[in-house]
């Protein structure tokens, strides 16, 4: 008896624990957010965004990757390619090649090409919004580091133009909202 009446003692003791209310302690504002006006108000941020930007750049150019796991003799005339690996080789010759129709994604395929565009476009877009202020230890670093970005976003066109001929040309950063009729340009208008 004395074990039950101890049990019942600290349950009751316990048991309102439970049942109170945390909401001071859990309603509270993540603080681990950055926000982007955070990551344009100092040039360390907008540095390391565009060595993402370089690293999503050598990813791209991988030459023909999808024939990593054969030789690229299959789509010269070297030799016949076979029915393996998804046909790539056989797709490769015939032109039947679409951002759909390729295997994986190693950075070098139409999304991720114009993501690429699109972490570009952020980087120039952004800089000049929020006035982010120069390296402090190296006068001229962010004017260079714009002008990068302005070559890293023709580079990943012209990657696109180089696989599957006219695309479109994204020069802005679109958003979720914006209009998404898209015109693909012509070879001659994207190399100008």
């Amino acid at each position: 008896m004395k074990k039950l009446y101890r049990f019942s003692a600290i349950a009751l003791c316990v048991l309102p624990l439970f049942f109170t209310s945390c909401s001071d302690y859990l309603d509270r504002d993540d603080d681990d957010n950055i926000t982007e006006a955070d990551v344009f108000a100092r040039y360390e941020k907008v540095n390391g965004l565009v060595s993402d930007v370089y690293a999503a750049a050598k990813k791209a150019d991988r030459p023909l990757v999808f024939f990593e796991h054969f030789s690229n003799s299959a789509i010269t005339d070297e030799c016949e390619g076979t029915n393996v690996e998804g046909n790539i080789t056989n797709n490769f010759n015939n032109g039947a090649w679409n951002p759909n129709s390729l295997p994986g994604s190693v950075g070098q395929y139409w999304e991720a090409l114009y993501e690429g565009i699109r972490k570009a476009n952020l980087i120039i877009e952004n800089v000049q919004k929020y006035n982010t202020p120069d390296n402090p230890q190296q006068d001229g670093d962010l004017r260079n580091r714009i002008g990068e970005m302005y070559f890293m976003r023709g580079y990943f066109h012209m990657l696109l133009l180089r696989m599957y001929g006219e695309a479109p040309y994204i020069d802005r950063v679109i958003n979720a909202g914006d209009n998404m009729d898209f015109k693909k340009e012509s070879v001659h208008s994207m190399v100008e």
